[in-house]
């Protein structure tokens, strides 16, 4: 029989560690380290009060981590052990998240899958989700041939103020990983640089020398001159970093013109955005 506990019943590393383990063979699998996923908590508003764990024979199997605001909640992972799998793990999990968005007053429950994720895909589907939007990523190499004018100038920046930028010039509706209630709660080493006080972005340099863009936008009315490809082409420059990704959460479509006229190419991954209402039973 399955059992469910709350996750806050397990500490950090432990919580840690089975999301390591039930995510081992995802595209994107996540690390034991108890920290990063402490940060996780914070910039994604994940609520452990909300999140759940699935065990089998008294052992942890699965665990599914639910973030939470303004009214929205959102899976942020949900793994469960391979050994553990078609043995309705995943539904268990999902039927006691959209309980619990219920009992906390939610109005709606989204969540992103790689888009060749199949079972993943059907398990969700059959839980009355449907397919919002295709979320797409970005990468290139050789970054400072962004731009053909080295000289332009990027300054680094406190990473409220790239923070502020983003709330005030950020389209509408955007993916939870790139909403400005994320950004605002980004923290080190996450870093914020900032060109002609228009462009802004906002960073972190992986270990493989990667830079990881989290935020990037451009003032409305300074749009269409090349400050976006200046301030990255800055970063990079500052950071010492070999390429440039930025993970597949750009609604596809959204920003093509830009990425494929400096010279980027699309990701091999690309995920699809789910949504249900909470308040209604499952469909399927």
């Amino acid at each position: 029989m399955i059992e469910l506990v709350p996750a806050l019943e397990r500490s950090l590393p432990q919580l840690a560690e089975l999301q390591a383990l039930a995510t081992v063979d995802y595209a994107f699998p996540l690390g034991r380290d108890p920290s990063e996923l402490a940060r996780r908590l914070a910039v994604d508003a994940i609520d452990l009060g909300a999140s759940w764990i699935a065990m089998l024979h008294k052992q942890d199997v699965g665990s599914a981590m639910i973030a939470r605001r303004g009214g929205f909640s959102r899976i942020d992972s949900l793994g469960v052990l391979p050994e553990a799998r078609k043995q309705k793990v995943g539904r268990s999990l999902i039927d006691a998240v959209l309980a619990g968005g219920r009992a906390h007053g939610d109005l709606k429950l989204v969540v992103e899958v790689i888009d060749d994720n199949i079972p993943a895909l059907r398990l969700y589907k059959s839980s009355g989700f449907h397919s919002w939007r295709r979320l797409v990523g970005w990468e290139r190499d050789h970054p400072n041939v962004l731009t053909k004018d080295p000289s332009r100038n990027v300054v680094e920046r406190p990473l409220r103020h790239a923070a502020w930028a983003c709330a005030h010039n950020a389209e509408k509706d955007l993916p939870w990983q790139l909403a400005p209630e994320s950004i605002a709660n980004l923290v080190p080493p996450y870093r914020a640089f900032e060109h002609d006080h228009a462009a802004y972005c906002i960073v972190r340099l992986l270990d493989d020398g990667t830079m990881k863009v989290r935020a990037f936008v451009v003032r409305a009315e300074a749009r269409r001159r090349g400050l976006g490809s200046a301030v990255l082409a800055g970063a990079m420059k500052a950071l010492g970093a070999k390429r440039v990704i930025l993970p597949p959460w750009c609604p596809e479509g959204m920003w093509d013109g830009f990425f494929k006229a400096a010279g980027f190419h699309h990701s091999k991954v690309s995920q699809v955005e789910l949504r249900r209402p909470i308040d209604k039973a499952a469909s399927g």
